[in-house]
């Protein structure tokens, strides 16, 4: 499953528990909820609920019938790509440098045997790490002679560990084509992974209150400690997002994640309102 397929199967999740809402807020009126905050379950949905999106990518792969893209714990992840440009070695080296410059990288080039150029580059990571290219980077290239053009060879690294990789081994792959002249230019987005850990909060928030019309039982302190979670996770993560707009997409989820977050509040303006 791709990050926009995962994107879309949420986005019909959101729209589902936000027809379901109005039935949240009844459940809601009915139980006369009270949201004390609790230091120990408002930790234990803000960490313990990143199981959730991993377990909702599973059941959705499986729904339909497509692998997870989501690796867990991948250290310094690196591909080998190959390419032919048509010119001469210096022409091609010439173009290398141009894309690894555009990408502030910085590279150093050494003759090699047979009139063939090797470059290696690094990049720096970024202060602050909200994108595929804020990581770290290093490679080298091998640009040899070949018939009338040149055989770009690459290897690229990525000098991390992703703890959950939701789509950068795909983008180190189209990043190492772009590099070698395959691609003609390299654009990439991705959602952050703290979307869906808010919006599969602000899931369990509806849930639990829409539950709470047929079983009482179910404490406010759980409904608001979910939502408490889901709600700072999003709005934090929302101003990630509009630091980095080029690159992160799925506003509308955060939107709708909120909304759901806000349920409680939503709970008690109509008790309110009903005196």
């Amino acid at each position: 499953m791709t990050e926009r397929q995962r994107h879309d199967a949420y986005w019909r999740l959101c729209l589902v528990f936000l027809l379901l809402s109005p039935l949240s807020v009844y459940g809601l009126l009915q139980g006369r909820v009270r949201y004390d905050f609790d230091t120990l379950h408002f930790l234990g949905f803000l960490f313990g609920g990143i199981a959730l999106p991993l377990l909702l990518d599973v059941l959705l792969s499986v729904a339909s019938g497509r692998k997870s893209a989501l690796r867990f714990g991948t250290v310094r992840p690196s591909v080998t790509c190959e390419g032919r440009e048509e010119g001469t070695v210096s022409w091609a080296l010439q173009g290398l440098q141009q894309r690894l410059r555009k990408h502030k990288f910085m590279d150093e080039t050494a003759d090699g045997p047979d009139g063939a150029k090797v470059v290696t580059f690094r990049r720096l990571k970024d202060a602050e790490v909200h994108s595929f290219l804020n990581h770290a980077f290093e490679g080298k290239a091998t640009l040899a002679p070949s018939g009338t053009g040149t055989h770009v060879s690459l290897d690229l690294t990525l000098k991390d560990t992703i703890l959950i990789d939701s789509g950068e081994n795909e983008h180190l792959r189209q990043f190492g084509d772009y590099l070698t002249g395959e691609a003609a230019q390299f654009t990439y987005s991705s959602v952050p992974f703290s979307v869906y850990h808010g919006v599969a909060l602000g899931f369990v928030t509806a849930a639990l209150s829409a539950l709470h019309a047929v079983a009482p039982g179910v404490s406010g302190l759980w409904i608001g400690s979910a939502a408490y979670a889901g709600f700072i996770t999003l709005f934090f993560v929302l101003i990630q997002m509009f630091r980095d707009r080029e690159h992160l997409f799925g506003f509308r989820l955060v939107g709708a994640g909120l909304f759901l977050c806000l349920l409680p509040v939503f709970g008690l303006l109509a008790r309110a309102a009903a005196g």
